[in-house]
C-alpha cells in the first residue's frame, strides 16, 4: 500500500443519516459554533503544548530481548559506518587510457559522380582529411578501484584493471588526482602494484585471510560504475574457492557483498576495517551483481605485492609433476583412507620431482608441514617458494608414508604444477570404442609413435566413459597399474566383474597423463 493509500479514507454514506434531513435552526447553529470553537481551542492548545509533549515523550516500551537485539543492530550499524569512514581516504578510483589502432575496410562507390569523387575520394565515409588507407587511432578508457598499500605511494589493484594501459590516473576521495606508474604486474594471480608521487597517504591495515570463516561480515569498497566511495556489505559465503577459471592460482574468498563492474581492485574489508581480500570477479550471466563475488585472499596479495615492489616481477618455480584431485574411488584404488591430497598423475622427465624420487600414483598431503587438500592448494604452496629452495613433501605410496625433498627449479610452464584432473561422474555403460595404437595408427592420429597403449576412438554421450572424463584421442596405457598395449587386452581387463569392483586407468593426452576410475554399480 502506498503512502497515498494509507492516508485515504472511505467516504461516509450519508444517505440514511438523520443529519441530512434535520433542519438548521438557530439553536443548531449555536451548538455547531460551540463545537467548532471548542475544536479550534483544543487544536490551538495542542499546537501550543506539542513541543513540550514531544520533548517529554518516553521511549517506546520494549522487552529486554527486543532492546538487546536493537543494541546489537545499532552496534553493527555503527561498526559499518566506522569502517566506511576510516577506509574512505585510502580507497582510490583508477582510470586508464590506451590507444587502439583500427583499420576500416576501404569502401568503393563506382557510381559516385565525378565532382563528388574528386572531393571525397572513392570512400565518402572516410574521416575528412584522413589519408586513404591509413590506420585510425582511437582511445579506449577503463576504470577500476584500488587501495593504498603503503605510505610510500604504492597502490594495489587488479592486473586486469591496468593491463595494456598507456596512461593511469589515481583519484582519491578528497579530490586529489595523480598520474601513476606501473611498478609490476602478476597476471597469474591478477595482482598489480602502482605508485603515485603523493604525500599524506594512509595505508589500510591488513588482516589474516587464513583465519576467515564463512558467515563473517565483510564490506566491499570501491568505485562501481565510476561511483567513488561506494561500500556494500555482506558475509563470507565460502573460502578456498578453486576451479573458477579466472586465474592460474585460485584460492578465492566468495562473498555476497555486491561487487559490480568498477569494483575490481578494491579492498574487501572485515568488520574491523582490515583488508582481507582484493575484489576481483563476479559470477554473473547479466554482467551485474548476482550475489556471487570473488576476492583474492590478502595473504596471497601481500606475498605478490611485496615481491613486485622489491623486484618488479614475480618468479615462480616448479617441481615437475602433473597433478589431479583425488576422488573417493581413486583414493580407495590406492588403498588411501581419505580424499584430501594431490594425486601425482605424471612425473616430468629430468625434473626436480624425478630426481627426488616421485612416482605416478603418489599422494601429496603436506609441503613443509602445511596441509595440502587439493591439487590447486599444492600449486599455491609451491608458488610461495623461489627456485633453489628445497621442500619437504609428505607422500603416501603403497601403504607407506615417505618424505621427499625436491629442489625447486625455474618454471618453464604457465603453471609450476599442471592440472591433470578430469571431472565426471559414473554411468551404467562404458560407451567407448578402442583401437590398438600401432605406429601407423599413431602417426595418422597425431600421437607419438613411441607411445604404447590403446587409443580411445569414440565416446558416446552420457556413457560411463564420458562421465568419468574419457575423450576421443586419449590413450590408455595401464589398468590397475598393469600395462595394456592392445584393445583386446583392455577389453579383457574391463570385464563386468572388474568393473563392479572398479578399475583405475592411466590415461595420456596432449595435456599429459592423468588417472581415471571406472566402476559400474551392480
Amino acid at each position: 500500500m502506498s503512502a497515498a493509500d494509507t492516508n485515504r479514507t472511505e467516504p461516509v454514506n450519508r444517505r440514511n443519516s438523520s443529519w441530512n434531513n434535520r433542519r438548521t435552526s438557530p439553536m443548531n447553529n449555536r451548538i455547531r459554533n460551540r463545537v467548532l470553537l471548542t475544536g479550534a481551542g483544543l487544536a490551538a492548545a495542542a499546537l501550543i503544548t506539542a513541543p513540550a509533549l514531544l520533548s517529554a515523550a518516553p521511549e517506546p516500551l520494549r522487552s529486554p530481548e527486543a532492546q538487546r537485539a536493537m543494541d546489537v543492530a545499532e552496534a553493527l550499524s555503527t561498526a559499518f559506518a566506522n569502517v566506511a569512514l576510516a577506509a574512505e581516504p585510502s580507497v582510490v578510483s583508477i582510470r586508464t587510457t590506451d590507444e587502439v589502432v583500427t583499420h576500416s575496410p576501404r569502401m568503393m562507390f563506382p557510381e559516385l559522380p565525378e565532382p563528388f569523387r574528386r572531393f571525397f575520394g572513392d570512400d565518402p565515409f572516410l574521416p575528412f582529411g584522413a589519408p586513404d588507407g591509413q590506420p585510425q587511432h582511437q582511445f579506449r578508457r577503463g576504470q577500476g578501484s584500488g587501495f593504498v598499500y603503503s605510505d610510500a605511494g604504492y597502490i594495489v589493484t587488479n592486473n586486469h584493471v591496468v593491463a595494456g594501459a598507456d596512461e593511469i590516473t589515481v583519484a582519491f576521495a578528497d579530490g586529489r588526482e595523480y598520474p601513476a606508474t606501473l611498478v609490476g604486474t602478476d597476471p597469474q594471480t591478477d595482482i598489480a602494484v602502482l605508485r603515485v608521487e603523493a604525500g599524506d597517504l594512509t595505508p589500510l591495515p591488513l588482516g589474516d585471510s587464513d583465519a576467515l570463516r564463512p558467515g563473517q561480515w565483510v564490506i566491499a569498497a570501491g568505485s562501481p560504475f565510476g561511483l567513488s566511495s561506494t561500500i556494500t556489505t555482506g558475509v563470507i559465503s565460502a573460502t578456498g574457492r578453486q576451479s573458477v577459471g579466472i586465474n592460474d592460482y585460485e584460492d578465492f574468498i566468495q562473498t555476497d557483498a555486491a561487487i559490480n563492474p568498477g569494483n575490481s581492485g578494491g579492498p574487501l574489508l572485515d568488520i574491523r576495517g582490515r583488508v582481507i581480500g582484493v575484489n576481483s570477479a563476479i559470477a554473473s550471466r547479466s554482467g551485474g551483481n548476482n550475489g556471487v563475488g570473488f576476492a583474492i585472499p590478502v595473504n596471497l596479495v601481500k606475498n605478490v605485492a611485496d615481491t613486485l615492489i622489491a623486484q618488479g616481477h614475480v618468479t615462480r618455480g616448479m617441481i615437475g609433476v602433473r597433478i589431479q584431485n583425488l576422488t573417493r574411488e581413486l583414493a580407495q584404488s590406492f588403498n588411501y583412507d581419505g580424499v584430501e591430497g594431490a594425486l601425482v598423475a605424471e612425473v616430468l622427465p629430468d625434473s626436480p620431482a624425478m630426481q627426488a624420487g616421485f612416482e605416478p600414483g603418489d599422494i601429496i598431503t603436506r609441503v613443509n608441514g602445511e596441509p595440502v587438500r587439493t591439487a590447486a592448494e599444492l600449486r599455491l604452496r609451491v608458488a610461495e617458494f623461489e627456485p633453489g629452495q628445497t621442500l619437504r613433501v609428505k607422500v603416501f605410496r603403497d601403504g607407506e608414508w615417505l618424505t621427499l625433498r625436491p629442489t625447486i627449479a625455474p618454471n618453464t610452464e604457465a603453471s609450476p604444477l599442471a592440472d591433470a584432473s578430469a571431472s565426471g561422474a559414473l554411468n551404467e555403460t562404458l560407451g567407448a570404442q578402442f583401437v590398438t595404437l600401432t605406429p601407423e595408427f599413431a602417426r595418422s592420429a597425431g600421437v607419438s609413435a613411441e607411445l604404447k597403449g590403446v587409443f580411445v576412438q569414440s565416446v558416446e554421450p552420457m556413457s560411463l566413459a564420458a562421465r568419468v572424463g574419457l575423450r576421443p584421442g586419449d590413450v590408455i596405457t595401464t589398468v590397475n597399474g598393469e600395462p595394456v598395449e592392445t584393445a583386446a587386452e583392455l577389453n579383457d581387463a574391463l570385464t563386468p566383474a572388474n568393473l563392479r569392483d572398479g578399475v583405475r586407468l592411466t590415461v595420456r593426452s596432449s595435456a599429459g597423463a592423468r588417472f581415471v576410475f571406472l566402476q559400474v554399480a551392480g
